[in-house]
């Protein structure tokens, strides 16, 4: 009988604003995996976060490889694999108009 649970892995939040997207790729033995990097303006936490198109929305992903995401700011739901941060999910932070 195996009695070994499965990682449950914290969810973190941060906001930021993204300046840049770069694509990469991921080797391993296993598998070979195309995955994006996004470049963010200042965060105390990292400045890349990784975005591998498994771990994430439909809509999300899209946004990343049209790169309608660069100069707009999130808040960013990631979680810490060693020592990167992965993308899990996002929401768009708009700036409000006074009248």
């Amino acid at each position: 009988m195996n009695n070994k649970r499965p990682m449950i892995r914290k969810i973190h939040s941060f906001t930021d604003k993204i300046i840049a997207i770069s694509q990469d790729r991921y080797y391993h033995k296993d598998r070979d995996e195309e995955f994006y990097r996004l470049k963010i303006n200042d965060s105390s936490l990292t400045n890349q976060i990784k975005v591998y198109q498994r771990k994430i929305n439909e809509n999300v992903f899209k946004s990343i490889i049209n790169e309608e995401c660069i100069n707009k700011s999130y808040l960013f739901y990631y979680e810490k694999i060693g020592s990167t941060y992965h993308l899990k999910d996002w929401k768009e932070i708009t700036e409000k108009k006074e009248n």
